[in-house]
């Protein structure tokens, strides 16, 4: 992409930083409360809408101000999965079970990102050598949208997905029933500053350090040592 369309490495680190950041940072907090008056299966399927719509976007972009906007929305959808997975999981489980159902989820989390990076560099290069005539995009927008449509499966499970509050697995406690208004819940939020603030910098620091390794890992095996994208994909996936 950078080769492509000429930008520079700061160009790169904003589509890859800040532009997914700031949406992410500024949406956690009002997703949480929303899951707790809208249906956590509808907000699963609008995150999933627009992370598919933002990758197409990114595909179909020839501009950086087109990128920066396809980035942001993509950084907009993606605090919802985090948020809602999360949340249910917590309805369906009782509190001695939590800690286990997050290190499931956690796995599932942490496995998907070098499945990604594998995926992606094998993808890459056989866009460039198989769809190469047959496509008049880029070979890093043909993989995008290849990958983008291997999310359409998961949009069909939601039929078999249902809030567990709907379902009745779980006495109903949300902020709602409660009688907690969006207000009360920022003030109930804001009381456990002492902890959250301290535990948010060293997840910030934590993401700085995790997410130049993840941006800058694989320019580093091509640039320095010359490989193909499939093999940097396997090199930084394995790792």
């Amino acid at each position: 992409m950078q080769i492509s369309l000429g930008f520079s490495d700061q160009k790169i680190a904003l589509l890859q930083g800040l532009a997914l950041a700031v949406p992410i940072a500024i949406l956690a907090a009002p997703l949480g409360i929303l899951a707790d008056r809208v249906s956590r299966v509808k907000l699963l399927f609008f995150g999933l809408v627009g992370v598919i719509s933002a990758s197409v976007a990114t595909a179909f972009s020839t501009s950086f101000t087109e990128l920066l906007l396809a980035r942001v929305l993509l950084g907009a959808s993606f605090p919802v999965f985090p948020v809602v997975i999360y949340a249910m999981a917590s309805d369906i489980v009782d509190e001695t079970s939590r800690g286990r159902a997050a290190t499931w989820l956690s796995i599932g989390e942490q496995c998907g990102a070098p499945a990604a990076f594998m995926a992606g560099g094998v993808l890459l290069v056989s866009s460039q050598t198989q769809f190469g005539n047959l496509s008049t995009l880029a070979p890093w927008g043909t993989t995008l949208l290849i990958m983008s449509a291997l999310l359409l499966p998961f949009m069909l499970c939601l039929k078999f997905i249902h809030d567990p509050r709907e379902k009745k697995y779980i006495e109903p406690k949300s902020a709602v029933e409660a009688g907690i208004s969006g207000k009360d819940s920022i003030k109930r939020l804001w009381e456990f500053r002492a902890v959250a603030v301290p535990l948010q910098i060293i997840r910030a620091t934590l993401f700085i350090a995790d997410g130049a390794v993840y941006v800058w890992g694989a320019p580093l095996f091509i640039r320095k040592y010359n490989l193909p994208p499939d093999k940097v994909g396997l090199i930084i996936g394995a790792v």
